[in-house]
């Protein structure tokens, strides 16, 4: 399991120098010196703390009130949120880190969630609270811890969070008040579940240890049950709002001896197996002033601890505490601070003192003989021609780096994540294929190759401490400076005449074809304005418009002038109604309705109301919202009329009927007269003959329209008999598919009953 330290925000107050050493450290490695880091090297002036933690590159990672920094044993980088860009971490206040099995760093803040670092692609993943639209329970995350199957157990204000780093899914557990009344009498459960920091218990992996705002709790992970320890101390004798203590920190030393870092009741020890409690103060403060941040294992006997008054050791044994004196500077020592907040030992024994005016690293200079570290020098920066080179992932990960000819100025940069090194760093450097041999460099942590030829080369480097043995870097990099492809004089006029050749084929094809779309276009075009020209002549044809003011002067004549008026009005009406229609491509199934009846009044009146007529239209048909195509109805009624209405005797009747079918709509044109046969063989003798070229012209349109529009329209004539064979009509149906004017969508359901029989 992986496990790591917690620890509480606090104001700042302005810093004052207080002296302050290690003396158990100091009397077990007497030659004690110290590595100051502060707002100089990157960090802020004045902040607070809450968390160190070790990459696996060996890299330090700071969890600050201020921002996130990390520290590569050269050069520190600050991480700030920049709000719309999600790659970044989510707020500048920073309550806990943790490095997960797959070597990610966890990022707890304060109001926001927490986000998750990608080493590789160097970017962050943000998580945000339920409160801000994300998924996580709360918003507040302080202490984490990741189990041996990948679960993270987070601290949270309010409550304990299990997350699944695999679906980013969340269960929230919090202590009922129930349970906090029943087992200590206290009802505020805010305090008990607000959760600072947490281990896992040494000899019982299903169970959670965690310090809250109101003491210790535990969580048997599989029952997903709390029990809470009562501490000896309440808070009307430490002078605080909660009930108990609040635990900043906690730590194992042994399987059974948990010890926390207090705020007003000093160093705690909990026994886990007789669940007794002993605590400590520190030397020379009462209880209520004995803040206690962070404490850390130095070894089996002693533990490391920072607090408001100083930082050193404790040992467990004797019971005594050791720190630097307050009255003496030391030349390499801690730096004098207002508060220290954290003590942390790196995986090369390297110490780290966090106090409020920056960090205090530092070794045992007796040991350096022996010193080594588990921390191999790492790419940091990659150059191409003076400028950052885009990468798809981070420096530190990136193996290879694919190059055009004209990218051959590089510039590489190295940093070796030892915090504090017991003598002088030296780097190496080689370009396979470019050097012959190791090029050693005592003072610098770049290498900077000019002019390289196209080809492929590898660069490696390799660091070492005084003379010592050479660490090779964590990765090789590969590099390819692509060749020109070709650079012959004859395969370059050979592919210049491919060129020329394919290209003056392409531009002769593509003019052969502009030009036939253009003659089809103007082909189009003029069939077009032809048809629409002749089908508004057969709309308005010379005869009917004569015959039609002739009936108004005849009306004049006889001094009817309301009768006169009447149809004059109609005919006007019937103008306006064939010119407006015919502007657009698509009318309304209404105005086509209209302009046909005013046709039909017309030529009625003409005749002396000769033959009635009909026109009805299905109730699942809206002709405000169908669409038609204009001009198209009129010639089949107008032949109706003339051909065979007007030849018969007797009672004429004229029907047209508009129905849906399925997708379609079916315009059925139905009169009684003496059908075409008929009507063919009196049309031969009589002197006046009525040119029938009005259907003619529309087939014509509905072709184009099929064309143009890609309506799929088209015009059946029908000849009506009796049972005895005798003509009794002729019925024209048009079919034209549905269209609407607001494109919703055409019910496919097809009714039951033809709408045309």
């Amino acid at each position: 399991m992986f496990s790591i330290h917690r620890h509480a925000r606090l104001c700042l107050v302005p810093c004052c120098l207080l002296l302050c050493t290690l003396t158990p450290i100091l009397a077990q490695v007497p030659d004690m010196s110290f590595r100051v880091l502060d707002y100089r090297d990157g960090l802020p002036e004045h902040f607070l703390t809450s968390e160190i933690q070790q990459d696996r590159l060996g890299r330090i990672w700071l969890a600050t009130d201020k921002g996130l920094f990390m520290f590569d044993g050269n050069e520190v980088t600050g991480f700030s949120p920049r709000i719309p860009d999600t790659t970044t971490i989510t707020e500048s206040i920073v309550n806990s880190l943790m490095a997960d099995q797959n070597d990610q760093i966890w990022i707890g803040t304060r109001n926001m969630g927490f986000c998750v670092y990608d080493p590789v692609k160097n970017i962050f993943r943000r998580y945000l609270p339920v409160s801000l639209g994300g998924r996580v329970p709360s918003p507040r995350i302080w202490g984490m811890i990741q189990s041996d199957d990948g679960t993270v157990w987070m601290c949270s204000r309010p409550g304990l969070i299990k997350c699944d780093p695999e679906t980013m899914t969340f269960e929230h557990f919090l202590v009922p008040i129930e349970q906090l009344v029943e087992d200590v009498g206290f009802n505020d459960p805010d305090f008990v579940n607000t959760m600072r920091d947490l281990k896992f218990d040494p000899r019982n992996p299903d169970l959670l240890w965690i310090g809250t705002r109101a003491g210790l709790v535990s969580f048997h992970v599989r029952d997903e049950v709390f029990e809470i320890h009562d501490m000896p101390v309440g808070s009307r004798d430490l002078g605080l709002d909660s009930r108990n203590y609040l635990l900043m920190d906690l730590t194992f030393l042994g399987d059974e001896d948990l010890w926390a870092a207090t705020w007003s009741g000093g160093l705690a020890h909990f026994n886990t197996r007789t669940r007794t409690w002993t605590s400590y103060n520190e030397p020379d403060v009462n209880q209520q002033a004995s803040v206690i941040y962070d404490i850390a294992v130095q070894d089996a006997n002693a533990l490391l601890y920072a607090s408001r008054h100083g930082t050193g050791t404790f040992d467990v044994r004797s019971k005594t505490w050791s720190s630097f004196p307050t009255d003496r500077v030391k030349e390499g020592g801690i730096r004098a601070s207002n508060y220290y907040f954290q003590v942390w030992v790196s995986r090369d024994s390297t110490l780290i003192v966090a106090g409020s005016t920056g960090l205090n690293i530092g070794r045992n200079q007796t040991i350096a003989s022996t010193w080594q570290t588990s921390a191999r020098p790492i790419l940091t920066g990659i150059s191409v021609n003076d400028q950052p080179a885009v990468l798809p992932e981070s420096p530190v990960c990136t193996s290879q780096l694919l190059l055009n000819k004209r990218e051959n100025d590089l510039n590489f940069t190295v940093s070796w994540p030892v915090l504090d090194p017991p003598g002088d760093i030296a780097y190496r450097f080689m370009l396979s294929g470019h050097d012959d041999q190791w090029v050693l460099s005592d003072d610098s942590r770049t290498m900077r190759y000019t002019d390289l030829s196209p080809g492929n080369y590898t660069f490696s480097f390799a660091a070492r401490v005084d003379g010592g043995a050479w660490v090779p870097g964590h990765t090789d990099l590969e590099i390819a400076i692509q060749r020109p492809l070709l650079n012959h004089p004859l395969v370059l006029g050979s592919l210049g005449v491919l060129i020329l050749g394919i290209f003056g084929s392409v531009y002769h094809l593509r003019v052969t074809y502009i030009q036939r779309e253009e003659r089809i276009k103007q082909d189009f075009s003029k069939r077009l304005a032809e048809n629409e020209m002749k089908a508004l002549r057969a709309q308005m044809n010379p005869h009917f418009m004569f015959n039609s003011l002739n009936s108004v002067k005849n009306y004049i004549l006889k001094e009817d002038t309301e009768a006169a008026s009447k149809y004059l009005t109609k005919f006007s009406q019937l103008m306006r109604a064939i010119l407006r229609n015919s502007e657009s491509t698509l009318i309304t199934l209404n105005n086509e309705l209209q302009a046909l009846r005013l046709y039909i009044e017309i030529e009625a009146r003409r005749f002396r109301s000769a033959f009635s007529y009909n026109i009805s239209v299905a109730d699942d048909i809206d002709p405000a919202r169908v669409l038609v195509p204009p001009l198209l109805i009129q010639p089949y009624v107008e032949n109706a009329i003339w051909h065979g209405l007007m030849l018969k005797e007797g009672e004429r009747t004229l029907q047209i009927h508009i129905g849906k079918h399925g997708r379609n709509m079916k315009i059925a044109i139905t009169d009684n007269g003496i059908g075409r046969k008929a009507a063919t063989a009196l049309a031969q003798d009589r002197p006046y003959k009525k040119e029938s070229f009005g259907m003619k012209i529309t087939h014509d349109r509905i072709a184009l329209i099929k064309s143009t529009l890609g309506i799929d329209a088209h015009a059946n004539v029908q000849d009506l008999y009796d049972r005895s064979g005798a003509a009794t009509g002729t019925r024209v149906t048009i079919s034209i598919p549905l269209i609407f004017n607001n494109d919703e969508p055409v019910n496919e359901t097809q009714s039951d009953e033809s709408p045309v029989n």
